[in-house]
């Protein structure tokens, strides 16, 4: 025996270690997402009932041996077929096994059991097979040899390949996701105009706008937006950007995430968004409205209070209810709501929670941009510096326009004098600042030179990456 293997034996048997295994386990379990763990959870329990049916069905009578037969009738019973494109279960007697038991007289019928497996299904059955092998081998109580093999990987390519071959045949349609499967930037103005005409369930619509855009300008994950809480939040100032002529530094919206899919220890992760020169894509806009109809206008959530820090850190951007404001909106409902917006804006992606990352993701590569960089989106001079106050009276300026009967305008706000002379600066401000940035004057004037400085431009990135990677080696 191994002298380390023999260590770790002896070591899983010493009572004050075994507790803490068993409390590292049931910490990791605790830590594990929730979606994860409701799949392995009935998958684990199935297996361990299977396996111990087996060893019940496989235990001899007291005083007699299992003949031959009855091991090869078990195993035919136990026999795993791949069919088109699944798994196939068959726990079918056939005839030659009718004839051998002596058919109807031997008091044996056919008996037919099938349950077809999906790939998605074999694979998810396998990964919390092998979770519970690897917690059972840490315990020291399961001394086989890794389950996964040969074998199983022959299995799935299995599938895999008649699942691909099925899909020809069966001319299924091949956007699904590729490149094509995912909506463009000028489509984001086309959803924003949906959330905003809900005036049915206006709340509803704007925080799936605000879940939209946070998807969208940041890249994040269902399991990455709908935990952000109102601590999570702030602004921060770059110097560097904005209007140099007002001398107006801009200012970007942060947000800290501590969780989700690949965080599951606490690391904190920053996801970034500069203001959108258009309010129908402006992330920062979003958050503004929303928060400006949550307390101001709906009046259904009391205004958090700021004096103690449990008053409002965990108040939810993307509530579940009015009522429930320190809620998780749930996954399946937020997906209801965009597959809704989606539909009315003529958005069609096989994706649904996850089709902002995606799409952002693919667009930013369209236009050049090499990963990890942030996409400066140039705006009007007069509101490269704000606040989120700003922000909702600048930007309400033109989405009154646009809609004039949606219930966050009949605030007395918006109809007091001052803002009406307001709302004439910001739009003749807008109009004598507003100059196209050089790539959209270069595009106007000659498209097939902004083609070629494209081009220049996105082989200068690859050959950048190239002499990174020697300088690396």
């Amino acid at each position: 025996m191994d002298y380390r293997t023999a260590t770790f034996s002896n070591a899983v048997h010493d009572p004050e270690i075994l507790d803490r295994i068993r409390a590292a386990l049931l910490e990791t379990d605790e830590r594990q997402p929730l979606n994860t763990r409701k799949n392995y959870q009935p998958k684990q329990k199935e297996w361990k009932e299977w396996r111990k049916r087996e060893a019940a069905a496989r235990a001899p009578k007291v005083g007699k041996r299992v003949t031959k037969q009855k091991k090869e009738r078990a195993a035919k019973r136990q026999r795993i077929e791949v069919g088109k494109d699944t798994i196939v279960v068959d726990g079918t007697v056939t005839g030659e096994e009718e004839e051998e038991e002596g058919g109807e007289e031997g008091g044996i019928k056919p008996e037919q059991h099938r349950l077809t497996l999906q790939y998605n299904t074999v694979r998810g059955y396998i990964s919390a097979v092998q979770r519970l092998y690897d917690q059972q081998k840490s315990m020291g109580v399961n001394p086989r040899p890794r389950p996964q093999g040969l074998a199983t990987e022959a299995i799935k390519a299995g599938i895999l390949r008649k699942s691909y071959q099925n899909s020809r045949l069966a001319f299924d349609d091949r956007g699904v996701g590729t490149i094509k499967d995912s909506y463009t930037a000028s489509q984001i103005p086309a959803f924003t105009r949906c959330c905003w005409r809900g005036t049915d369930a206006p709340g509803q619509h704007l925080r799936t706008y605000v879940d939209f855009l946070l998807g969208n300008h940041m890249l994040l994950r269902y399991s990455n937006r709908s935990p952000i809480e109102l601590a999570d939040c702030f602004s921060l100032e770059l110097p560097n950007e904005g209007s140099r002529k007002e001398k107006s530094p801009a200012k970007a919206l942060f947000v800290v995430m501590r969780q989700g899919k690949t965080n599951s220890t606490g690391r904190m992760e920053y996801g970034a968004a500069l203001r959108h020169r258009s309010p129908l894509s402006c992330v920062v806009g979003a958050f503004a409205f929303w928060f400006f109809y949550r307390w101001m206008v709906e009046g259904k959530e009391e205004f958090p209070s700021f004096r103690r820090s449990e008053d409002w850190y965990l108040t939810k951007v993307i509530r579940r209810s009015a009522a429930e404001p320190l809620s998780l909106f749930s996954r399946s409902s937020a997906g209801d709501w965009l597959s809704r917006m989606y539909e009315q804006a003529g958005i069609r992606v096989s994706k649904v929670t996850h089709a902002p990352r995606v799409s952002a993701a693919q667009n930013a590569d369209k236009a050049g941009v090499r990963e990890g960089s942030l996409i400066l989106l140039p705006v009007p001079s007069s509101s490269s510096s704000y606040g989120c106050g700003k922000v909702l009276l600048q930007d309400a300026v033109f989405m009154r326009e646009e809609f004039p009967h949606h219930p966050t305008f009949r605030h007395p706000l918006f109809s007091q004098p001052a803002f009406e002379a307001f709302a004439t600066a910001v739009r003749d401000a807008c109009a004598e600042a507003h100059e196209d940035c050089y790539q959209d004057a270069i595009e106007k004037a000659i498209p097939a030179v902004a083609d070629k400085l494209y081009n220049l431009g996105s082989q200068q990135l690859v050959i950048s990456d190239q002499i990174a990677r020697q300088h690396a080696k």
